[in-house]
Order: structure tokens, then sequence, then C-alpha cells
């Protein structure tokens, strides 16, 4: 292998990487699909961005406060530093 078809895959990989993070990351409307059941996830709507989860029926914040239909999109948490939780 030379170095430039090493230098081209290892851009794929990275371009691989980038598309799977986008992907892992964006905000899903509720339309298209909806999280695991008592999942953790960031919520977004009118009043802006909360954490909470789906529990089946509702959407919940973490204070317990219904949302129902306020809740637009949503997205999978972002894990936090190493050793933490």
């Amino acid at each position: 292998m030379t170095d430039d078809n090493w230098l081209a895959d290892m851009v794929d990989l990275a371009a691989d990487e980038i598309a799977r993070l986008r992907e892992e990351r964006r905000w899903v409307p509720v339309g298209e699909r909806l999280p695991e059941s008592e999942e953790w996830v960031e919520l977004a709507g009118p009043w802006g961005e909360t954490i909470g989860w789906w529990d089946g029926e509702t959407w919940l914040e973490a204070s317990d406060e219904t949302f129902d239909s306020l809740v637009t999109h949503w997205r999978k948490r972002t894990p936090g530093p190493e050793g933490d939780g």
C-alpha cells in the first residue's frame, strides 16, 4: 500500500465516523420515531431544551413534569466525562 492509498483510506474512515456521529447526535422529530421507553434523552420544544424520557405514553421531564405534545424533537444524551456515572 502506498502512502497515497493510506491517506485516502484514513480520509474515508474519518468521513464515515463524522457521518455516524452526525446521525447519532441529530435531533429526531417525534413524528419520525420515539426513543426507547424510559431512556434518558434530551428533549426540545417551544420552551427550549431539557432532559427527560418517554415512558411509552407521555413525555416526562427530570422533575416528573409531564410535557405531552409539547415535545417536538429528542436526541440521545451525550456521554459524560470518563469515569462519570
